[in-house]
């Protein structure tokens, strides 16, 4: 949709919000886990703090324990493209995340540009790791029953 100057009304993504209970628990997982580098981390006198991570030149995703659910609503979800999805496989299993099996016990989804996994966060978030595959790749040779269940808390 676009205003009255044949312009968009909105101009670019901005900000990914996310709540979070624990800044070190969220700051190890997205830092050293994912390897997101932060650009800030703000702490309150009151307790409140976020921590911002840059994810393109415009897109920030925040973790703030000042952001909270809205019961009956879906919260975003977080989508990163890897290289390979069995080098990333291995490297989370280093930090103890397993990925999430679906009902049928598989990890590794279909999806119309490749292939997809998901984990979970410490505070519960799903977290979609993808790669795009070309016309002429090959199935990842991830198998699910080499995963173990997700090592998460559900969140408070």
């Amino acid at each position: 949709m676009q205003n009255n100057n044949d312009e968009p009304y909105i101009e670019h993504f901005s900000v990914v919000p996310y709540p979070a209970t624990d800044i070190a628990r969220t700051r190890a997982f997205y830092g050293d886990v994912l390897d997101i580098r932060n650009d800030d981390v703000v702490e309150y006198p009151n307790g409140d703090w976020f921590i911002k991570y840059r994810l393109t030149k415009e897109l920030y995703a925040i973790f703030s324990n000042h952001y909270k659910p809205i019961p009956g609503y879906t919260e975003p979800c977080l989508s990163f493209e890897v290289k390979s999805l069995d080098d990333y496989l291995k490297h989370l299993e280093k930090h103890g995340i397993s990925a999430i099996k679906d009902e049928h016990g598989e990890i590794l989804r279909k999806i119309p540009t490749g292939y997809c996994f998901r984990i979970a966060d410490p505070d519960g978030h799903i977290v979609i790791i993808r790669h795009t595959e070309s016309p002429k790749a090959e199935t990842p040779k991830a198998k699910s029953p080499k995963v173990k269940a997700p090592k998460t808390k559900s969140p408070k």
